[in-house]
Parts: structure tokens; C-alpha cells; sequence
């Protein structure tokens, strides 16, 4: 965070946001605007002598202009060995010093910059009906932050796989996917419980197939590519454990099916228990984490090969269903629900994941002293009023997602005695991510029971709701939007159909999947926070959607699964 004019606060993020803030004192409103020069896994930021912006990531500085927001300058950096990273950078009139992890240094001369006059920098108002500048959309930088500067795109097909090659279903497994854009590899895993990786040439729109493999019959609830090199593919199966694949010809497929837990006494137990994962996730720093039916959980690093394995401060007494990273370079988190419990564990050099796992503390309650008024809480609470039903005691955890900034955890509940009565909750972290206190809860209504959440970077919470006709997508803005909600679709314009899945990267673009009887669908892509219709497709009946990216360009994948069998992918 750095101060620039005019009282103007300009905050660089690690996924390569610069957010300017302002507080008006006249207008009793704070004023921002957000804006995307770089892309993700910014390590460090500094304002140089001219009044720009300087980030930098692993593969390029940015030099950003905050005064006329044109595009940025990017100098790109040599390509770093495997498994390091940036860290902090020191600058000056010339060039720029920037540390990486192996203890290393790298210099980058600067190019010669014009000096800013950063007391002509003005925020416009956060009104809605103010639109970014045409020009921030069409070079890609976002622009207010009441519209992430997402435009329309013609959906460009890029290759399919159908139900003869493969990608079938059956009543144990809906065939999953999952695609490496840097590989330009589909993976799936079919109803015959068969992995099958493929790869396409540019410009073709055919897959070659490159793997396939026979997995234990048994249910598959995770497959992905991991988010550094994507070369590493990990899939889970009920009962049997993970597999791992390495990108590359002649590769096997390596099952991680148990290992020897740590007893209390901290020395390895004779027993080696097998895995029976209910929840898997990788981190945007590569790492693998998996939630066990038993209550334990593992992480795997894939740069460094290391694994964390609970201890007794990370089990849990119950099988653990739902989890989030929290993507920061300098204090991650990997938060882990079961039944009745969340606990939040923090990585640091030296330690296991597990050892520093804390179970978070509802706030204590104090009584007010006679004559006194109460305190409010530090968050504005969004609806009329929490109705009870936020604590964890006895909710069952169907998901978790943290906010980019990790002030914030959203969950989707619901009582362990009635798991159809689904709930949205946010609590927010306090007290270093020890305390847990609920600032929103709002329960199944008209819009549905909640499918999916997810944040995107200006802290805004989408949740898409589906009913057995319909469904509805709700933004939530805990610190933001003063308790204001916006609604999709209107009620002059209903959905096209019921929403099956649905998808949303971190800039806004959202992709929402429906069926509209008869063995169809239809494809919708949506803007943020605006959620404005950008493009529409018919479709097959689908199963599944999921984006990818964004990429520099502001482009993204989709990939599409549907129920009779196949599988899409689109440049969108």
C-alpha cells in the first residue's frame, strides 16, 4: 500500500490488481477504482520517483500509469530456474533490484520515464451508472470497479472429444475433465472409470490421445491440472485414494493410497492407513491438499516434493468435506471444514501445515455495563439479522471460499439433521485468523438452494442458486456495497432455463450452464458485478462448466460436459 496525491491510497494485490481508494469526506463515501496491468502471483510493489507503479511477478515488471491509466510497460524477465520465485524489489532512477528465493538478484534496467504530476489524480464517483472509460476496456485494463471491463467475445470452438471416444458416463461416474491451457491437454476420467489425457496442435481442433488407463472402480470427486506448469494431473477417488501424473511421454501414473500417520508422541505409528479423500484442492503455488474421511488431511508441494500431514492440532473428528486456499505469497492459509468445525492452517518456512492448524473461537459474548450501548460489530451485518444458524456447531460443510484480501470466508451449510435446508454464510476472521464471527447468512428462499461461490477481486461474493426450473445468481459485498445485493436474472427476464453449473474466474467473467428440456441447453457468459449478458450459445443438455484463465489478453477457456456423453472446449 502507498499513498500517491490527493489523499488517494493505491493497493497492489498478488493477483495483480492496483486498486486506488479514496475516502470523500463531503460525500461520506469511499471512491475506488481497480484497474489489471499485470497478471497473477505479484510478489512486490513500489511507487518509483516518476509517480508509476511498479510490480512485478515471475515472468515480467509492469509500469504502471496511474494518472492517464493507459496500457502499462512490461519488461519481461529471464525465465527463473523451476520452483523459484520473485520477492521483494528495490528500485532506482535506472534500474530495478529484484530478490527471488533462491537468494538471488536480478537486475532490470528501466526505461526512461516522463514525471508524473500526481496532484492532478482525481476518483470518480462509485454511482452506478458510471462506466469505466471506453478506452480501459479495449486495452484490456479494467476500469471502475463497479465494472470489471469484461467484453463481448465470439465464443471460438477449440476442440471435442465425444462419447465414442471416451467421454461416456455411467451411474457411478459422470465423465469429469479438466483442461491445461499451457499443455493444451484435456484429462477425463469416464463412467468405465478410465483416464484419458489428449492433446490438440494449434489450430486444430481434434485431440490426440496420449493416455489411457485403467483406475480402480470407484467414484472420482477430483481431477485437475496443478495452476504453476500445469504438468502435474491429480485426480481422487473415493476409497482409493490419489493419483498422480507427470506431464511427458512414458509417463506412469503414481496412486498415493496411505501413508503412516504421526501419533501424539509425535514418533511415525507401524500402521499405514489408506486414503479416502471426500475433498481435494490445489493452491496457485502448486500444492495439493487433501481432506480425508478419517478427519486428517495432506499436502503435497509439487515444486518441492514435500508432505505435510496432520498432527493432532490439524485432525478433525470428523470426515472433512470442504476447504479453500488462500493465495498469498507471504502468509498463505488452507482452511478446513467438517462437521461442526473449521480450522485454518498457515504455512511457513520450517513447519508443517499441520502443526499450526487452530480451530476457530466463536466471539465471547460480554454483557454491556448498566447505561452503556453495545458495541456493533466491525462488519456491517447484510441482512436484518442473523438468525442463529451461523455457528458450526452442528452444520455440515458442502464448500468454503476465501475472499482475495482473507478477511472474509464464505461457506455453503447446512444442518447436519437437514442437508437439504442449504445456507449461504460469511464470517469474518479476526484476531489473526483465530476467531470466526458470522456477518451474513441468508437461507434458501425463492432464488433456490445454493450451487456454487465464489469472490472475485474487488471482494465481491457471487452465489448462484438453482431451483427445479430456474435459479438465480446474488452479489454479496461484505465491505463494500454498505448491504446492497444485486439479483440476476431480472423479473422481466427470466432465465432461460434451470441452472445446472456454473463457473467464475477471478476478474468477472462468469459462465452459467442451463437445461432447457428436450436434450438442450443454452450457454450464458456474464460480466461482473454487473452481470450483463456478453455472449450466449445453444448448447447440448450440459453437466458441467468450468473457466480458465484469464489470460494477459483477458481471454479464457471453457471447457463443457454434457449428460449424454462429450466433451467441449471454447476460446471465449
Amino acid at each position: 500500500m502507498v499513498w500517491l496525491g490527493n489523499d488517494i491510497l493505491a493497493v497492489a494485490t498478488s493477483t495483480g490488481c492496483i486498486r486506488l481508494l479514496k475516502y470523500d469526506v463531503h460525500d461520506g463515501e469511499l471512491r475506488e477504482e481497480m484497474y489489471q496491468p499485470c497478471g497473477d502471483g505479484v510478489s512486490d510493489a513500489v511507487v518509483l520517483k516518476t509517480g508509476h507503479v511498479l510490480t512485478v511477478n515471475s515472468e515480467c515488471a509492469c509500469v504502471f500509469n496511474p494518472l492517464l491509466t493507459t496500457e502499462p510497460i512490461k519488461i519481461s524477465l529471464k525465465p527463473l530456474p523451476k520452483g523459484v520465485r520473485t520477492g521483494k524489489i528495490q528500485c532506482s532512477s535506472d534500474f530495478l533490484l529484484v530478490a527471488t528465493s533462491d537468494g538471488g538478484l536480478v537486475n532490470i534496467p528501466l526505461p526512461p520515464l516522463e514525471k508524473l504530476d500526481l496532484s492532478l489524480m482525481t476518483l470518480i464517483s462509485s454511482a452506478d451508472d458510471i462506466l469505466p472509460d471506453a478506452s480501459r476496456v479495449t486495452r484490456g485494463i479494467s476500469g471502475n470497479a463497479r465494472d470489471l471491463g469484461i467484453g463481448a467475445r465470439s465464443p471460438a470452438l477449440l476442440g471435442e472429444v465425444g462419447a465414442a471416444d471416451g467421454a461416456t458416463s455411467s451411474d457411478l461416474n459422470r465423465v469429469k475433465f479438466t483442461y491445461s491451457v499451457q499443455k493444451q491437454a484435456l484429462a477425463l476420467i469416464n463412467g468405465s472409470c478410465e483416464l484419458i489425457v489428449l492433446t490438440r496442435q494449434d489450430g486444430a481442433t481434434s485431440f490426440t490421445r496420449v493416455l489411457k488407463s485403467g483406475l480402480p472402480e470407484s467414484k472420482c470427486i477430483f481431477l485437475s491440472w496443478e495452476t504453476v506448469t500445469e504438468s502435474n494431473l491429480a485426480f481422487a477417488l473415493r476409497g482409493n485414494g490419489v493419483g498422480l501424473w507427470q506431464f511427458g511421454p512414458d509417463t506412469e501414473i503414481n496412486m498415493w493410497s496411505g501413508m503412516a500417520y504421526r501419533n501424539n508422541l509425535l514418533s511415525f505409528s507401524k500402521e499405514n492407513k489408506s486414503f479416502d479423500p471426500l475433498w481435494a484442492r490445489w493452491s496457485k503455488a502448486g500444492q495439493l491438499a487433501l481432506g480425508l474421511a478419517d478427519g486428517n488431511f495432506a499436502v503435497w508441494d509439487s515444486v518441492s516434493a514435500a508432505i505435510s500431514v496432520s498432527q493432532k492440532a490439524g485432525r478433525h473428528k470428523h470426515g472433512i468435506t470442504a476447504g479453500a486456499w488462500l493465495a498469498s505469497l507471504f502468509s498463505p492459509a488452507l482452511a478446513l471444514a467438517s462437521t461442526s468445525t473449521i480450522k485454518v492452517s498457515q504455512g511457513f518456512e520450517g513447519a508443517e501445515w499441520g502443526s499450526t492448524a487452530m480451530k476457530l473461537k466463536l466471539p465471547k459474548k460480554s454483557a454491556p455495563s448498566p447505561g452503556s450501548r453495545s458495541r456493533a460489530p466491525s462488519v456491517r451485518k447484510l441482512a436484518s439479522g442473523l438468525r442463529g444458524r451461523a455457528d458450526p456447531e452442528g452444520l455440515h460443510f458442502f464448500a468454503l471460499s476465501f475472499a482475495p484480501s482473507g478477511k472474509y470466508l464464505a461457506a455453503i451449510a447446512a444442518p447436519t439433521a437437514n442437508l437439504e435446508q442449504k445456507q449461504v454464510v460469511v464470517y469474518e476472521l479476526q484476531d489473526q485468523r483465530e476467531t470466526l464471527v458470522a456477518v451474513y447468512e441468508e437461507e434458501m428462499d425463492t432464488e433456490g438452494s445454493p450451487l456454487l461461490l465464489e469472490w472475485i477481486q474487488d471482494e465481491s461474493l457471487f452465489v448462484v442458486f438453482t431451483t427445479a426450473d430456474a435459479g438465480a445468481i446474488k452479489m454479496i459485498a461484505p465491505s463494500k456495497y454498505r448491504g446492497s445485493r444485486r439479483v440476476w436474472p431480472s423479473t422481466t427476464s427470466p432465465a432461460p432455463g434451470r441452472i445446472v453449473d456454473a463457473s467464475i474466474l477471478a476478474n468477472g467473467l462468469m459462465a452459467v450452464a442451463f437445461d432447457t428440456g428436450g436434450g438442450a441447453g443454452t450457454l450464458l457468459l456474464l460480466s461482473a458485478p454487473r452481470m450483463t449478458v456478453v455472449a450466449e450459445m445453444p448448447t447440448r443438455a450440459p453437466l458441467n462448466v468450468t473457466l480458465y484463465g484469464p489470460a494477459p489478453d483477458g481471454s479464457a477457456v471453457l471447457g463443457m460436459s454434457f449428460i449424454a456423453g462429450g466433451v467441449e472446449v471454447w476460446q471465449v
